[in-house]
């Protein structure tokens, strides 16, 4: 008895420190894995504060070195359960998250966004990301899922410069690479039919702008108390 009195919080401790720590929110871009340049960090910031600031949702930015044996779903909803991004009534937030050691991204979108940031588009702006990460091109990959996030949810996002994704011809695939690539589809798609049957009750609300020139807001970066019921997409690379 005594020994397990010694083992159980002993056992608590290394569990916990071997557990992924959430950053605090202080800027639009919190980039750990360092995946993109320095310019490119502060513009996207530049324009992200400017939409949050003049009422648009609340776009994040948050990669990661590893998530240290938590699966990407379930790390990205502790980061919005703590954060709370977007605002409280619209539930506007959105959070693209990448983790480099496992090869792994996800677009987490706000109830109120669902509407208009679907599954099915999250899924595919995701795979368009992987088609640069592969490459190694992280941060044009990283530029490319935010611009079409903005893009989608009605933001301008042309200050943004993405270079256009070239497929390299010397890499050809092989036919158990095709194979795992069709398996994996089939699963995506299941589990998408899954979770949308068990969240039919998710808001549906869209935003929409013509712009990124919305009306007056507040210019600190912090949460607003917006929800978030589990829907948008992720994928690997």
């Amino acid at each position: 008895m005594k020994f397990l009195s010694i083992a159980i919080p002993l056992f608590f401790l290394i569990t916990q420190s071997y557990a992924i720590e959430i950053p605090r929110l202080s800027s639009p871009v919190i980039d750990q894995a360092k995946l993109l340049k320095s310019r490119q960090k502060s513009k996207l910031e530049t324009l992200l504060y400017s939409i949050k600031k003049n009422n648009g949702p609340q776009i994040q930015i948050l990669t990661v070195k590893s998530l240290k044996g938590e699966s990407i779903e379930n790390f990205a909803i502790e980061v919005v359960d703590k954060w709370q991004l977007g605002n409280k009534q619209r539930d506007d937030g959105v959070l693209l998250l990448v983790s480099t050691g496992d090869r792994k991204m996800r677009i987490e979108v706000g109830d109120g966004l669902e509407g208009s940031l679907t599954d099915y588009k999250s899924g595919k702006i995701i795979r368009g990301m992987t088609k640069y990460f592969k490459s190694e091109q992280y941060d044009q990959g990283i530029l490319f899922g935010a611009t079409e996030i903005m893009r989608v949810i009605g933001v301008d996002a042309s200050s943004i410069k993405v270079k256009r994704y070239k497929r390299s011809r010397s890499k050809k695939s092989s036919p158990l690479e095709t194979l795992f690539t069709i398996i994996f589809i089939i699963f995506a798609l299941f589990s998408r039919t899954r979770r949308s049957a068990f969240l039919f009750g998710a808001g549906a609300g869209g935003f929409s702008s013509r712009g990124s020139s919305f009306g007056g807001g507040g210019s600190s970066w912090g949460g607003g108390g917006g929800g978030f019921s589990g829907g948008g997409s992720s994928g690997s690379w």
